[in-house]
Parts: C-alpha cells; sequence; structure tokens
C-alpha cells in the first residue's frame, strides 16, 4: 500500500522532471562540448596537415631550389670550361697560325735565297761562259794572226823563190786539181809532206786523199776542209802578183 501522500508524489514527479532536466542539459552540454571539442580536433588536425603540407612544400621548394641552383651552377661550370675550351682552341690555332706563317716566312726567305743563288749561280755560268767565248774567240784570233803571219811568211818565201810561177793549183786537163795549200807546204816548213804528194795526180786519188788529215794546223784544217780561200783567175786571165798590188800589201785586204 501506498502511504505517502500526493503532494509528496508530486515533488518527487518535479525532482524526477527536473533531474531528466539535468540530464538532458547534461546531454546536450556533453554533445555540445564533444562537438566543439572535436571541431576544435578537426581544425588542430586541419592546421596541422595544412602546416605539415606547407613544410613539404617548401622543403620541396627548397629542393627544387637547390636542384634549380644546381643546374645553373653545373650550366655555368659547363659553359666556362665550353668557353675555355673554345679559348684554348682559339690560342692552339693561332699558335697554329703563327707557326704557319713562320715556316712559310722560313720557306720564302730559304726560297728566295735558293732563288738569289741560283741566280748568281746562273749569272756566274753566263759570265764564265761569256769569259770562256771571249777567250775562245781571243784564242782564234790569236790562231788567225799566227797563221796569217805563217801565210804572210810562207807567201813572201815563195814571191822571193818564184815570183814568176804563179802560185795556183796544177791542173791535169780534166778539171782535177791540188789545192794552193799543197804547193804552199815547202814555204810553211812541211817540204817533206809536200814530196809525199803526187802533184800528177788529182787531189781526191787514193794516195793524196790519204795525205789530206796530216795537213798543217795552220790552214785551220778539218779533214779536207779549212778556213782560208784562194780565188783563182778565170781561164785565159794572167793571175795576180805582188808586184801588181800598186797602193802596197798593207792596204789590201
Amino acid at each position: 500500500m501506498n502511504n505517502r501522500l500526493p503532494h509528496e508524489d508530486q515533488s518527487a514527479k518535479s525532482i524526477l522532471l527536473i533531474l531528466g532536466f539535468l540530464f538532458c542539459l547534461a546531454v546536450v552540454f556533453v554533445s555540445v562540448v564533444g562537438f566543439v571539442g572535436l571541431q576544435i580536433y578537426s581544425a588542430r588536425r586541419a592546421a596541422l596537415v595544412a602546416a605539415e603540407e606547407q613544410a613539404m612544400l617548401a622543403a620541396r621548394a627548397q629542393a627544387e631550389a637547390r636542384e634549380e641552383q644546381y643546374r645553373a651552377n653545373e650550366l655555368i661550370r659547363q659553359a666556362e670550361e665550353a668557353k675555355q675550351r673554345e679559348f684554348e682552341a682559339q690560342q692552339k690555332l693561332q699558335n697554329q697560325r703563327a707557326d704557319e706563317e713562320r715556316r712559310l716566312t722560313q720557306q720564302e726567305r730559304e726560297e728566295k735565297q735558293r732563288e738569289q743563288a741560283e741566280r748568281e749561280l746562273a749569272e756566274n755560268r753566263r759570265r764564265q761562259l761569256e769569259s770562256d767565248e771571249a777567250r775562245k774567240k781571243q784564242n782564234e784570233l790569236e790562231l788567225l794572226q799566227r797563221q796569217l803571219a805563217e801565210f804572210e811568211s810562207g807567201f813572201r818565201a815563195w814571191h822571193s823563190n818564184s815570183a814568176e810561177q804563179p802560185l795556183l793549183p796544177n791542173s791535169d786537163g780534166n778539171g782535177q786539181r791540188l789545192s794552193w795549200r799543197v804547193h804552199l807546204l815547202p814555204y810553211i816548213g812541211n817540204e817533206g809532206l809536200y814530196k809525199q804528194f803526187h802533184l800528177n795526180e788529182p787531189w781526191d786519188s787514193e794516195h793524196n786523199l790519204k795525205l789530206a788529215s796530216q795537213m798543217p794546223s795552220v790552214y785551220g784544217s778539218q779533214g779536207d776542209k779549212t778556213r782560208f780561200r784562194c780565188f783563182l783567175p778565170v781561164d785565159g786571165e794572167s793571175p795576180l802578183r805582188v808586184g801588181d798590188v800598186s797602193d802596197g800589201l798593207s792596204q789590201t785586204a
């Protein structure tokens, strides 16, 4: 049996209602506090994540910056090395050109010296040839003068001994004659050779032809030829004698 009073029941209900309300408030408070805490935690977590991301991004940026700096330094180093190589190549090329110029200059000097030596040698040879030619001509002139002197002596000797006998080649009647050179031999110291000739035979007979090579050097002989010529009178004309030269032999050539 329930012995409580009605006002006690009412108080108990009120207390229960208050307790229920307080419990609800507590639940709401706990829920709000939990929600707020969760939001704060989430915010802090998001802030931490963002900070970590920022740190990672900063670290990545720093790493990229370091990488870029490294690459930039590497490019600078490569550029400097390339510049150094180019400078060395240019220096080497300049040295090669300088060496080539010096070599060419040396070659040019040697070539000029060689050309000068060749010109001097050619000039010396030319002078030597001219000197030899002049000496040869002088010797020939002196020889000719001696030969002419011998001729003069021989002709004078012939004129003194046989003034009336003209110094003409003899003829065998067929136009074959012995040269005047043969008839002059006794007067120039070659009487022995003169006596070997067969005067009754032509100059090109088998016997006389063998003696042609023995003719004295005064004739300037080359085999059966000589540089001197004796012009004969036309048949029927009298030969010219020394006495017929009215202006003297010194004025006659």
